[in-house]
């Protein structure tokens, strides 16, 4: 069978699920079969929305704000909600937009996982320098991940809230929805580049590029006013500690990729790894290094081919260091880094 057409049938049975249990006044149900939908759409990312989603989600915002009470107030207070559905600590651009607003004084409130408490040390530093509340809940439940994100929300009134998640995050997309008409608020167009969820809980899109308007407007169908180029100033903290790294890099020449590794995956030439088994192949005074996470089926391939000079790391926290000691930044293709290609920039390495 087509893989659309599987992708759609599973899609359309999950949507199946999620009306029914809507109808029963299963929320939990429902919300977990729209997140595993968008999951799919998000992974196999054969289009850039679903308005059927958005429909379900935003019906059960809808249910669940009568069911528990919530968003009845009319006045804000002067504070800022930033719902950080990721929880990572140094990745993505949750700490540029929180140091923005610390910057400019604003009182914030930030919201995130309470699974992350103890693996967020950075973000916590970066709130605790500009006096940044940190209120953690619990999203391992969905229903109940709505009404501590509500509480939040009636209990500091934000005149704007930041919605910075997953592509699946229903329970936070259903609790945005709620606030409609209340506060403004924003969704940081992260993943500008795939599916993902939230239409429907959002006033204006925040994207950095302009792929991002142009899939924003055309393909989300988003209305041109809403959609709002924001980009964001690198944060670049000096790190000493480069322990763990596989050979000298200030005296040794290497290329040096990143980033989540589906990006490298999905061409059927594979492009990536043949560039990368090329240039060692044919230059043997030249390493190379990839740091990221997620299926290496074809990273590992290439470091059994060339064992003492291509390598895998984890993410780093010093991997603006090794960018700046790279002869080369190879960008990851087929789908290309967006935050590593401008580190890459700054550091005067051609991407």
């Amino acid at each position: 069978m087509d893989k659309n057409i599987q992708v759609e049938t599973v899609v359309n049975k999950l949507k199946n699920i999620a009306e029914k249990k809507i109808k029963d006044q299963k929320y939990n149900t429902a919300l977990a079969a729209i997140s595993c939908a968008a999951d799919i759409l998000y992974t196999f990312n054969q289009k850039y929305t679903d308005d059927d989603l958005e429909k379900l989600t935003s019906d059960i915002g809808d249910n669940l704000k009568s069911k528990y009470n919530r968003a009845n107030y009319k006045k804000c207070t002067d504070t800022i909600l930033v719902y950080d559905g990721f929880g990572l600590d140094t990745r993505g651009v949750v700490r540029m937009y929180l140091n923005a607003l610390g910057l400019n004084e604003y009182s914030v409130y930030y919201v995130t996982n309470s699974t992350v408490q103890d693996s967020i040390p950075t973000i916590k530093s970066m709130c605790d320098k500009y006096g940044i509340k940190i209120i953690y809940i619990d999203m391992a439940d969905y229903e109940k991940c709505f009404m501590q994100l509500s509480d939040v929300f009636e209990t500091i009134k934000p005149k704007a809230a930041f919605f910075y998640t997953t592509p699946y995050d229903s329970a936070a997309s259903a609790a945005f929805h709620a606030y409609e008409g209340i506060c403004t608020r924003y969704l940081i167009d992260l993943t500008d580049h795939a599916f993902w969820l939230g239409k429907c809980a959002n006033d204006y899109f925040l994207g950095s590029r302009e792929m991002s308007a142009y899939i924003e407007h055309f393909e989300r169908n988003i209305p041109k006013h809403k959609c709002i180029k924001l980009g964001v100033n690198l944060l670049n903290e000096k790190v000493t500690d480069h322990s763990g790294l596989p050979f000298d890099l200030e005296n040794t020449r290497y290329v040096f990729s990143g980033g989540a590794l589906y990006k490298t995956l999905g061409d059927d030439n594979n492009t990536f790894y043949r560039i990368i088994d090329h240039i060692l192949e044919e230059h043997s005074d030249i390493k190379f290094i990839y740091a990221g996470t997620g299926d290496n089926s074809e990273l590992k391939k290439v470091v059994e081919k060339f064992p003492d000079r291509a390598f895998h790391l984890n993410e780093r926290k010093d991997f603006f260091y090794i960018i700046q000691h790279c002869t080369l930044y190879l960008n990851t293709y087929p789908m290309f880094g967006g935050m590593m290609m401008k580190y890459s920039a700054l550091a005067h390495k051609l991407p």
